[in-house]
């Protein structure tokens, strides 16, 4: 009996409403691919199905309520981590214009339709003619998953939605106030004084404490997803004692630790996974337990309130996004982009329709009308954003690429495991995104009678450590060997994978670098770096690179340039440059190259003659080095090496090898044996030195 009341209509057990949920999620993810439509479809259709207009499996109140809400400001969230600030800030005024159009123009065609068609007063004609310009970003995450968020369409459509949204927020709040008769000096001192405080509180404390908490709070490694999760919730919990919406509340959220969650981060693949598995779908699945198809049964005149509302709907949005495209000439793809993200309409309109419902500005006819425009409009805006989607990524694939390598394939040889997930954080900072190669993790264990133990043990404890790196993102490869000597192996493995950057954990000793760094710079010409670094990447505001003079005329120039454009694109951090005037405009033509908006700021700097910098706080120091007997060596960029080396434990900094012609070096290529002869060529060397200068006294005598 108690199994029989456990499947009563409607399911009220939580482990079989999750279970129902999940089983959605997943095979309309698979139905629908096969179908060759978005899964999104699938999850709003099912929610018809499910739901209580449907056949009535779930409730949409309790704990389906608490996930869809979380859902909702979820997208939002990611919405706001997603963009790009610095394109952001060159677009400002598209989505300026674009968040304008998409509201006065639905407004005013909202306004005619419901004067004209349905013969609405003006109060309800003000409240329904703000609904149509409000819209939801449902199919955002399909954006995200094609990877055209970069593109200046989704700036320009998600600023736009923020200025929509937060106009149409507070003209329902003045609306509401004036029918209740409360639209004082009161209200307006209120909501001034609200949202002052709340946006200080938002972009002056949330980045300051989320910069702290990553400096200085250790834990497990779920530990900063849950601190962005509940700083997700804090500003949505805000966002409500200001009088707002929380997803207004969780996009601001978004733009303010922006710059700390970098797109390609181990932390921001989680918060993506969470989102995109979980919450989103739930909350899809939600909007179409909203939706009653019945109500068009309900006569002539429910289906004409129904037909009229979603045509305003879908043309007032296509006119902006038309508008838009002709203002500022962009192609019919981001117009059809444009047109799909802003043209679904779901929470927000709900909202809106309800409060209206609830104070009898409008009747039950609008109200089905809304539910039935919530599922034309998200179908349909979910459509264009797949296929206007597809053709974008496309165009920006079959842009030109610029003059960087073919391949870019890192290695990171790992002595303690403990360092993986920091060394893997920063391999993917500076690596290429055009190229999908894979980072490899390399334990080497030097040859000798206990060599396979100890290389089991090595393996067993790195592979461990990479556990809990996220290989959708990291394609993170795990290699071991046994070899004569560490360096020996390294440079194998290099041959073998084709490695073109050595990215090495910073190791301590009595000279700077220890025998492995020395061996390895000797043997290898290609591209080394050495890391250490006392705090999160996404923490640093300064990228201070100390440059010697003629590093232009180095073979690896350019690719070290690569790497710091990548590395301040990651941490969004001011980059400073250290070295000569001539040096410095080299560094801006070349960096130009790969990142027109990148930015950089010149100090005159001379290693022979001047001090170096105090280390700043949250500051990286990347020292550029040079072989010996190349053209850029000099022993006074060996001085900040060393002085780097002595305050290890109080600064972060990388020593960077570019590739160059290194002193042992045959045909182009290094050399094994090289490798093996080098500390011995060097005592060699000396003991020649020795014998020159004691044969030159002797000759005086």
């Amino acid at each position: 009996m108690e199994a029989l009341h456990l499947f009563k209509l409607p399911f009220h057990e939580p482990l079989l409403v999750f279970a129902l949920l999940l089983i959605i999620i997943l095979l309309s993810q698979v139905l629908f691919q096969k179908l060759k439509l978005p899964g999104m479809i699938g999850l709003i259709l099912a929610g018809v199905l499910i739901g209580p207009n449907g056949l009535h499996l779930v409730d949409r109140e309790g704990s389906m309520q608490l996930l869809s809400s979380v859902g909702l400001i979820y997208i939002m969230f990611l919405a706001g981590l997603d963009l790009d600030l610095d394109k952001i800030n060159k677009s400002k005024n598209r989505s300026i214009t674009f968040g304008v159009l998409t509201f006065i123009i639905p407004f005013t065609l909202g306004m005619l339709a419901c004067t004209y068609l349905l013969g609405f007063g003006l109060v309800g004609s003000l409240l329904v003619s703000s609904m149509f310009s409000t819209h939801t970003l449902v199919s955002y995450p399909i954006a995200s998953r094609l990877g055209i968020t970069r593109d200046d369409a989704i700036p320009t459509a998600v600023g736009g939605t923020i200025i929509t949204d937060t106009v149409v927020l507070l003209l329902l709040a003045i609306i509401t106030a004036g029918h209740s008769g409360t639209l004082d000096t009161g209200f307006w001192v209120r909501m001034v004084i609200s949202l002052s405080i709340y946006t200080f509180i938002i972009f002056w404390g949330f980045p300051r404490l989320t910069r702290w908490f990553f400096k200085n709070i250790e834990g497990e490694n779920t530990t900063p997803f849950i601190f962005v999760f509940w700083l997700l919730l804090l500003a949505g919990i805000l966002s409500v004692m200001a009088g707002l919406e929380p997803i207004i509340g969780a996009f601001m959220a978004g733009l303010a630790i922006n710059r700390m969650i970098p797109r390609e981060s181990i932390l921001m693949n989680r918060i993506e996974f969470v989102g995109n598995a979980l919450f989103i779908p739930i909350f899809l699945i939600s909007v179409g337990m909203i939706v009653n198809l019945s109500v068009l049964l309900e006569g002539p005149r429910a289906v004409y309130v129904a037909i009229t509302l979603t045509s305003v709907a879908l043309i007032g949005k296509w006119l902006a996004a038309w508008f838009t495209q002709h203002i500022f000439r962009m192609s019919a793809i981001q117009r059809g982009v444009l047109f799909g993200l802003s043209s679904t309409h779901a929470a927000a309109t709900l909202a809106i329709i309800l409060i209206g419902y609830q104070i009898n500005l409008i009747d039950i006819h609008v109200l089905n009308g809304t539910i039935i425009l919530i599922l034309v409009t998200c179908l349909t805006g979910s459509l264009v954003t797949e296929k206007s989607g597809r053709k974008l990524a496309i165009s920006m694939q079959e842009l030109p690429m610029e003059d960087i390598q073919p391949t870019d394939k890192i290695l990171i040889p790992v002595a303690n495991p403990a360092s993986v997930e920091k060394l893997v954080n920063f391999a993917f900072a500076v690596k290429s995104s055009h190229y999908d190669n894979k980072v490899i993790a390399l334990a080497v264990v030097s040859d000798d009678e206990d060599a396979r133990n100890r290389l089991s043990i090595v393996r067993k404890n790195l592979m461990h450590a990479a556990e809990n790196l996220p290989e959708a993102k990291a394609q993170l490869k795990i290699k071991s060997r046994i070899d004569l000597n560490i360096v020996s192996g390294i440079i194998h493995a290099c041959k073998e994978e084709q490695i073109n950057s050595i990215v090495i954990g910073w190791g301590s000793g009595k000279k700077f670098f220890g025998t492995v760094y020395e061996n390895l710079i000797k043997a290898s010409p290609g591209e080394i770096i050495a890391v250490n670094l006392l705090q999160p990447l996404n923490t640093l505001k300064y990228l201070r690179v100390f440059v010697p003079a003629n590093a232009e005329l180095e073979a690896g120039y350019r690719s070290w340039i690569f790497r710091m454009v990548m590395l301040q694109e990651y941490t969004k951090a001011t980059l400073q440059y250290f070295g000569g005037t001539e040096g410095f405009k080299h560094f801006q033509n070349v960096s130009k190259l790969f990142n027109t908006s990148f930015k950089s700021t010149h100090f005159l700097y001379n290693a022979e003659n001047e001090v170096f910098p105090v280390c700043q706080a949250d500051s990286l120091n990347i020292v550029i080095g040079a072989r010996q007997s190349t053209i850029s060596f000099a022993p006074s960029m060996e001085n900040l090496i060393a002085e780097s080396g002595k305050n290890h434990n109080l600064q972060s900094f990388l020593i960077f090898f570019p590739e160059q012609n290194p002193k042992y070096q045959r045909s182009g290529m290094f050399s094994t044996e090289d490798l093996h002869l080098a500390p011995l060529q060097d005592k060699l060397e000396k003991i020649s030195h020795l014998k020159k200068f004691i044969g030159r006294i002797f000759n005086k005598k």
